[in-house]
């Protein structure tokens, strides 16, 4: 998939929505475990620009998958959950753009 800028995604899809969207699926996939612990709705808030910035980077999903996994590579997670949710994460994301257009 071509790269895109910022004013293509905000004329593609709605901006907003794409981070929301984010921020919902970092809750759900809930990499650092915390909010099952019952951190707030807002312990990932702060990781949403920058997986949205991966977006402006490229929606490839081997790159996104990539970065998320570098992203989170402190988790205390074996290696192999850590990559399943990563890859999970990256698949939502590019299906979610694909749907979008």
């Amino acid at each position: 998939m071509k790269e895109i800028d910022r004013k293509e995604i905000q004329k593609m899809w709605n901006e907003a929505m794409i981070q929301n969207f984010i921020r919902r699926m970092l809750l759900y996939y809930d990499p650092y475990g915390l909010t099952i612990m019952g951190a707030p709705d807002d312990e990932y808030d702060s990781y949403v620009p920058k997986i949205f910035s991966f977006l402006l980077e490229s929606m490839d999903q081997k790159f996104l998958e990539k970065r998320i996994y570098d992203l989170f590579q402190d988790v205390e997670v074996d290696d192999a959950n850590r990559r399943r949710k990563t890859k999970q994460m990256a698949e939502d994301l590019v299906d979610l753009l694909r749907t979008e257009k």
